[in-house]
This record gives C-alpha cells, sequence and structure tokens, in this order.
C-alpha cells in the first residue's frame, strides 16, 4: 500500500491475515490467467501470495510488490513461494525493468491508496509498465452509504459460543475515506487489526483511467463475469493500453 498514515500490515497483521482472509476465488485465477495471455503479471500489494501462488501453478510468471516485509515473508515461506519476484516498495510509485501482460490489484486493496492524488499516480505508474495491449484490473466494492447510520458502522461478521468477530467502522464522506477495525474477541483474548480505505466511484475510476492513458475495457459484477448493474456491490474494473 502506499506510504501514507495507513496502518501497516505489520507483524501481528501479517500472522493472522491467512486466518482473517483464507481463501480465493478460483473464478477469479481463472480469470486473471486468461487475461495474462501467458504473461508475465504483476500484483499490486501482493501480500502473502493468496492470490499469486495459484497462477505460478498456472504457469504464469509472477511478480509482486508489497510495502509489508513480514507479510512478503510469509509469501517467501510457502511452498512455491519463492518462485514469485518480489519487490518492497510503495506501488502508487515503483519502478520495475520489466513490461507485463497483466498488472493486477485485488481484494479492495487499490483502495488502501488514500487519496486521489495517490490512486492516480497508481494509474499512471502502471500505465508506463504495461505492454502495449496489456491490461489493469482493479477488484473492489462499490461504496453503499446506506449502511451507515450517522457517519458510523458495525457489523457481526461471525458469532458463536467461543468467537465473535465484528467490523467497526466511521466514514468521511468528504473525502471518501473509511476507518475501522476488524475486531475477533475468542477465548478471552481481543485481536484489533485496523484498515482505512479511500474509495472511489466507478466514473471516477474511468476518469483516472483515461488520464493514465487507459481505456475502459470491461466491468464487471462478480467473477462470473456478471454484468455490473446498480445492484452490484463490487466493481471488477478491466482497462487497456492501446
Amino acid at each position: 500500500m502506499g506510504e501514507t498514515d495507513n496502518p501497516v500490515f505489520d507483524a501481528s497483521y501479517a500472522e493472522r491475515y491467512d486466518d482473517v482472509f483464507p481463501v480465493y476465488e478460483e473464478a477469479s485465477i481463472r480469470v486473471l490467467t486468461e487475461l495474462a495471455q501467458g504473461g508475465p503479471v504483476l500484483e499490486l500489494g501482493i501480500g502473502t501470495g493468496r492470490v499469486a501462488l495459484p497462477l505460478i501453478d498456472n504457469d504464469l510468471d509472477v511478480y509482486g510488490i508489497d510495502n509489508s516485509e513480514e507479510m512478503l515473508s510469509k509469501l517467501h515461506a510457502k511452498p512455491k513461494g519463492k518462485k514469485v519476484r518480489t519487490h518492497f516498495g510503495d506501488f502508487r510509485n515503483f519502478n520495475i525493468a520489466n513490461k507485463f501482460k497483466l498488472i493486477f490489484c485485488v481484494l479492495n486493496t487499490f483502495f488502501l491508496l488514500l487519496s486521489q492524488e495517490e490512486q492516480l499516480e497508481c494509474f499512471e505508474c502502471v500505465s508506463h509498465h504495461l505492454m502495449n495491449g496489456g491490461s489493469f484490473l482493479i477488484e473492489g466494492i462499490v461504496p453503499d452509504l446506506r449502511l451507515f447510520s450517522e457517519s458510523e458502522f458495525i457489523r457481526p461478521i461471525e458469532i458463536s459460543s467461543r468467537a465473535v468477530k465484528l467490523d467497526v467502522w466511521s466514514h468521511d464522506v468528504v473525502a471518501q475515506r473509511v476507518s475501522g477495525q476488524h475486531i475477533f474477541i475468542s477465548d478471552g483474548s481481543i485481536q484489533q487489526f485496523p484498515i482505512e480505505v479511500r474509495y472511489a466511484w466507478p466514473s471516477e475510476l474511468d476518469l483516472m483511467a483515461r488520464v493514465a492513458g487507459l481505456n475502459k475495457k470491461e466491468r464487471w459484477g462478480s467473477w462470473a463475469k456478471e454484468p455490473f448493474t446498480a445492484r452490484s456491490r463490487r466493481q471488477i474494473c478491466l482497462y487497456q493500453k492501446d
């Protein structure tokens, strides 16, 4: 993520990350492999490799960038983790010698960049690193402001006799920023994982892409390539460098 005031995914977060977010969608791997056209590919905010490693299994040459040394260490310790060519740094402004068929940023990671300026800077950097005809894919939420009451939102994720998982959020509508905590209460212990995002509307992403020299190719509501509609809660945006 960007070197902003956003919480860094430090050792405590890295230790629990694969437990908190344990799965990826098989359909996402199929779509990314198809778009890669044999690669090479670059993941922005690669983390522990939850998405990158299945792409390695599909015989793709995978690169990744992340600014958390702890997350990258988790990736390298996994089977085939050392096959991923990782770069430690900030994905809003990076410099890698290669050009890529596909650059992607999934699971709301793009929104960890906390201003429109940082997000646009990322688009421009991505455009510089794409081959002609290459693609940039972003997966993120579609904001649902109805969830917030007086700028706050509390949602139970899991409730059992032994554990409780909660998301607690506050919303700054002017800055388009949501700040919150993933809270885990289990066996008498409480663990808190901070998160902060700056969401962007579909039309805003399209404008940033055009400024960076990329054209919108597709927008889906799911990895099954369902049409994007007013009811979609997720946006999978695909841009191309001509």
